[in-house]
């Protein structure tokens, strides 16, 4: 959309020239009229006039310069709002497009001053970038989530009483916004209306970008002031190229049918976890924006808000590919709150709601448990929303059947009285209740809206805004309203008292004096946040050595303090006439003033801890220590413990997992583990203790290892069936056949077996035959001592040998020997078992030994399973019941509870939840991993995840590993946090639109022209 603006410099400059000859022929005449007449007739007729040519005042001509100022059309924005890539910079750019036009309603296209209005883009663009570098980008949403919105409403339809539009949910007016969002002076409240602001204007956006474009180009040129806001914000941009002069849009035409069945790809693709298709969705937004560009906003209402929901319904589902869960439910229940309010007489309109109705499940089934880790309160939205959905559809799809005959007319020409049964409506109040409940739960993080609202302690609050509406909602019998001026102002007071007072009350805000006992702390920490705001304070200030002292006064409840500034404003707006006062002015700036300190209040304290110490030392990143601390207290105790019970239920030096089967390896060896006799009754003089090794104790498969660590059975390795063998024998002499000198090689087995209750079973054997061959014997010859493998009986014999030659009777003609051995078995295996030949290695070599047949060994894998989870779960009885219980003991009856220890951690998370929740509430919508962290099942660990870890029979052995992987995501998205953002905190949904709501009435009410704004300086680099 190219136009030309012509200016030419000739005429410039000529204007310029111009000017000062005519300067020079004024003073030149006055000096002419100061002179005598005589003196001038005398220069007169000394110097005669010379005519002036054009010779005399030569000009130079110049070329006029063409400035050709090129801003995207509606078009091009239509698609770079349809693009990832390009969508956040649209965004902003259509948002000052806004701004711009909302400044200039009411003025005629004379008095607009192109000049001005191009500074002001470039200011108030500079201004929404700095926003956005200084507290981050948020996805565009709907302002559904302000829980005090919706307790007025429903103390409202109460009393049957009209909601006006300031106060209804989810509905705040674009001027609002746009007020707000420029405001200079509250950065913070500013930012945390962006988002909402662009999600308002984000679906006319081809008409505002349009009606931009006409008022930047008066007649059929663009004015070359706009050249600026081109070369600041557009040149060097990515854009969608320009269509062709004349073009239409090409996604104009598309259907219902066309929507639906694009949307439900679009589930699909979510729920198969399929790829998103990117040019898909793209070209489903475009056609939308360009669809509802094409509906009128008078003539077709209805279609247009809900195709304003299915573009908004397009970015959730979208947005469930890259796990944003949150912003699924709460979009939503924005959409379901919409669709509430559509009226019963057009049906046609609802083809939206029958679309969820059928969609909605699948998408539940596929999510529900990365819902639930992020936040279970997610899951129940849903529940919500699709009930109130079911009810609208259920409500609606009763239609008339056709009439028989007999029905259609009767012989007398009268129609028959049929009782026709009044057809079902939709119940608003209930249905408002549902979603206000699921409001709850998402903003507020409590059951529902009874859990705070309907507490003792808010009584007399409670009391004073029922008394106020039902005087609103009285009527006389002609049905005027019956509120007189003196009551109206009466509740203005009242309302500006509760305010000022009542929300400052222990009960309603805490003491920041404590006390911060472990008690007391478990107690506070169980009340919503914004009930005990002065309590949290007073810790931080008693846990923190920081040079920050506490607000001067005690803060209000800032909830407390959006109920009633809502109700003020519901008020103000259903009764102008009575509004509209220097008092109740009075009364709105000090209703001003309380919400704008607070806001001051708490970003003064969150700055000061943020700046005192190294780096940003903000509140989270504070607290989290504390948690970090704890949680390092609770770890060591869980390692003790478990450390404790598996040395009294496992064998010395076990390395197995209980939570594992029979399958998992192990590197377990019972060094202390000695070689005896298989059968002590049966030994072969070798009766003592031999030495094992790791390699040799390897020998047995890991199942038996496993069941001797588990205590199901116990292994031993034996020697049996000790003997010699290769036996021979020698005579001693060769003249004496008596006596003989007996050889042969030990041999052995050695056997592994394992032993379970009475029942011994053989693993692996071996047969063992000594190298060498030993003298073991000396004794009498005989084949009997020769077949003896084990003579050992024979040690000690007599042998009596006669004498050949014969003697004297006095000479003794015998000799008598004794049996004795030579080569003990027990002292060969003490010299060469693990020294000298070192036989022991020889079983693990395979060399020198012969592996025996053993019987077939019975599969024990099932029952070492069984007895694996047995032990397993005591174990996991045992520890999980010192962590949980507070009177936890050992079997000595020592006291070995780790409860104390586990109510420190759930103490730190919960501090942790409540600082977040007061200083840095956005973060927790704006952030999945953060929200995760203090709200999901997959959070930070207290003690209701311990328990869930214990119904769901998770390993404490994995617990520590979990619990500190938990921490380090949410450390590392913490801190990733803008700066500013970390230094200043956030402002709570309810606070901020309350606020938002009393800064618009005042600026309505009470200033017949929008206040300046103050300005600051804002500098912002264009985004490429």
């Amino acid at each position: 959309m190219n136009q030309k603006v012509r200016q030419s410099r000739a005429n410039s400059t000529r204007s310029h020239h111009n000017g000062f000859n005519t300067v020079l022929w004024v003073l030149f005449w006055v000096f002419c009229l100061s002179l005598p007449f005589g003196v001038q007739a005398q220069n007169q007729q000394q110097e005669p006039t010379e005519p002036v040519t054009s010779e005399a005042l030569p000009e130079a001509a110049e070329e006029p310069e063409e400035i050709t100022v090129v801003l995207p059309d509606s078009q091009q924005m239509a698609m770079a709002l349809a693009t990832p890539q390009l969508r956040n910079q649209a965004l902003l750019d259509l948002a000052v497009a806004a701004k711009i036009l909302d400044r200039t309603r009411g003025n005629s296209d004379l008095e607009v001053d192109h000049a001005a209005l191009a500074q002001n883009f470039l200011d108030d663009r500079a201004w929404l970038q700095m926003l956005v570098d200084q507290f981050g980008w948020v996805k565009p949403h709907s302002s559904v989530l302000d829980p005090a919105a919706w307790l007025v409403l429903g103390e409202l339809q109460q009393h049957d009483l009209e909601d006006m539009s300031l106060v209804f949910p989810g509905r705040t007016p674009e001027p609002v916004l746009i007020y707000q969002v420029f405001q200079r002076a509250t950065p913070r409240l500013a930012a945390a209306n962006v988002p909402v602001l662009l999600y308002e204007i984000e679906a006319d956006a081809i008409a505002t970008w349009d009606a931009f474009l006409l008022l930047t180009a008066p007649g059929e040129t663009r004015h070359a002031a706009w050249k600026e806001v081109e070369i600041a914000w557009f040149t060097d941009r990515q854009l969608p190229e320009a269509a062709e002069p004349g073009s239409e849009p090409e996604a104009g035409q598309l259907t219902v049918e066309e929507l639906m069945q694009a949307l439900s790809r679009l589930v699909v693709s979510a729920v198969d976890v399929a790829p998103p298709d990117s040019t898909g969705l793209i070209q489903l937004r475009y056609s939308l924006l360009t669809r509802l560009a094409q509906t009128p906003t008078v003539e077709n209402p209805r279609t247009r808000d809900q195709l304003r929901d299915a573009l908004y319904l397009a970015r959730l589902i979208d947005g469930l590919h890259d796990g944003r869960y949150f912003n699924f439910a709460q979009g939503l229940l924005a959409i379901t709150s919409r669709l509430l309010e559509l009226p019963e007489q057009n049906q046609q309109a609802f083809y939206l709601v029958d679309w969820l109705v059928a969609e909605l499940p699948a998408i539940s089934a596929h999510y529900a448990a990365d819902f639930a880790s992020v936040d279970p309160s997610l899951n129940a939205a849903m529940t919500a929303t699709y009930e109130v959905l079911l009810e609208i559809t259920e409500a609606y799809a009763i239609e008339p059947g056709p009439e028989t005959e007999a029905e259609a007319s009767e012989p007398d020409g009268e129609s028959p009285a049929v009782e026709v049964p009044a057809p079902r409506t939709v119940d608003i109040k209930a249905s408002r209740g549902v979603l206000a409940d699921a409001v709850a739960q998402l903003a507020l993080l409590i059951p529902d809206m009874g859990y705070y609202f309907d507490t003792p302690v808010r009584g007399r609050i409670v009391e004073e805004i029922n008394i106020c509406i039902s005087i609103a909602a009285g009527r006389d019998q002609d049905g005027q309203p019956t509120m007189t001026r003196r009551q109206f102002d009466g509740c203005m007071e009242t309302l500006l008292r509760l305010a000022e007072r009542d929300t400052r009350l222990a009960e309603l805000s805490g003491d920041m004096n404590g006390p911060f006992t472990t008690d007391t702390l478990r107690r506070e920490l169980s009340v919503t946040p914004w009930q005990r705001i002065n309590f949290a304070i007073g810790w931080l200030d008693e846990r923190y050595s920081t040079p920050c002292q506490p607000p001067a006064n005690t803060l209000p409840n800032p909830l407390e303090w959006a109920v009633l500034a809502t109700t003020l404003t519901w008020f103000a707006e259903h009764s102008p006439e009575f509004f509209n006062s220097s008092e109740n002015e009075a009364r709105l700036t000090q209703m001003r003033n309380i919400g704008g300190q607070l806001i001051r209040d708490m970003a003064e304290q969150a700055q000061c801890l943020a700046d005192a110490g190294p780096g940003i030392n903000d509140v989270v990143r504070r607290v989290m220590t504390d948690y970090e601390l704890a949680l390092r207290e609770l770890e060591s105790g869980i390692e003790k413990a478990e450390a404790d019970f598996r040395a009294q239920r496992l064998s010395p030096g076990a390395d197995i997992l209980l939570d594992e089967d029979a399958s998992q390896t192990t590197g377990y060896r019972p060094v202390e583990l000695q070689i005896g006799p298989c059968d002590t009754r049966a030994v072969c003089e070798m009766s003592g203790a031999l030495s094992t090794t790791r390699a040799l104790i390897g020998l047995f498969p890991d199942e038996y290892l496993i069941a001797e660590q588990a205590g199901m059975g116990r292994i031993e390795i034996c020697y049996r069936d000790m003997e010699w063998v290769q036996r021979r024998s020698e005579l001693v002499r060769a003249d004496d056949e008596n006596v003989a000198n007996y050889y042969g090689r030990l041999g052995f087995n050695l056997v592994g077996r394992y032993i379970e209750g009475e029942q011994e079973t053989d693993i692996f054997d071996f047969r063992f035959t000594s190298p060498e061959e030993y003298h073991y014997l000396f004794a009498q010859t005989s084949a009997e001592v020769l077949n003896d493998s084990c003579p050992v009986e024979w040690v000690g014999s007599r042998v009596v040998t006669p004498l050949r030659e014969k003697r004297g009777g006095i000479v003794p003609d015998r000799l008598t020997y004794l049996a004795a051995s030579r080569k003990l078995p027990s002292r060969l295996m003490q010299n060469n078992w693990d020294r000298g030949a070192e036989w022991r290695d020889w079983f693990v070599t395979g060399i020198g030994v012969t592996e025996q047949e053993v019987p077939e060994v019975p599969d024990i894998t099932i029952r070492l399973n069984q007895h694996l989870q047995a032990v397993y779960q005591a174990g996991q009885e045992d520890i999980y019941q010192r962590v949980l219980l507070p009177n936890a003991r050992d079997s000595q009856g020592e006291d070995v509870s780790l409860f104390d220890e586990m109510s420190e951690v759930s103490i730190a998370k919960a501090m942790i939840r409540m600082q977040m929740m007061l200083f840095y509430p956005e973060s927790m919508f704006n952030q999945d991993t953060i929200r995760m962290a203090v709200a999901g099942d997959s959070g930070l660990l207290d003690g209701r995840t311990m328990r869930r870890f214990r119904e769901q029979n998770v390993a404490l052995t994995s617990v520590n590993g979990i619990a500190r992987e938990r921490v380090n995501r949410l450390r590392d998205v913490w801190l990733k946090q803008p700066e500013e953002l970390r230094r200043k905190g956030s402002i709570p949904g309810s606070l901020m639109y309350a606020l938002t709501r009393i800064n618009l009435l005042y600026r309505q009410l009470f200033i017949a022209r929008p206040e300046p704004l103050q300005e600051i300086e804002v500098t912002a680099e264009p985004q490429q």
